[in-house]
């Protein structure tokens, strides 16, 4: 596959940058654009288009994870602060 310099990168004043590639994505969740009207083609303009498809995934997955985690996280420090002694932080 031709690489296309397409990639994204998340930022937040909490977190260290992370930079997603459509290498991170597997072939499962780009198999097909729901909203492509064609297949991308193999010019170099269908390579990007593709390349932006499976950084999309990526950063979808990415995202989800992260407000997962959040809501983890604020669950146990509102367990924290009403001061649950049996709560343990690997929830």
């Amino acid at each position: 596959m031709t690489r296309t310099g397409v990639k994204a990168t998340y930022n937040a004043p909490e977190h260290e940058p992370t930079v997603l590639e459509p290498s991170q994505a597997t072939d499962q969740e780009v198999a097909t654009d729901r909203d492509a009207p064609t297949a991308p083609s193999d010019s170099a303009l269908g390579q990007i288009r593709a390349d932006v498809i499976r950084v999309q995934s990526v950063i979808n997955k990415f995202l989800t994870a992260r407000m997962q985690n959040d809501v983890q996280d604020e669950k146990f420090e509102s367990r924290l602060l009403d001061g649950d002694d049996e709560i343990e932080e690997d929830e």
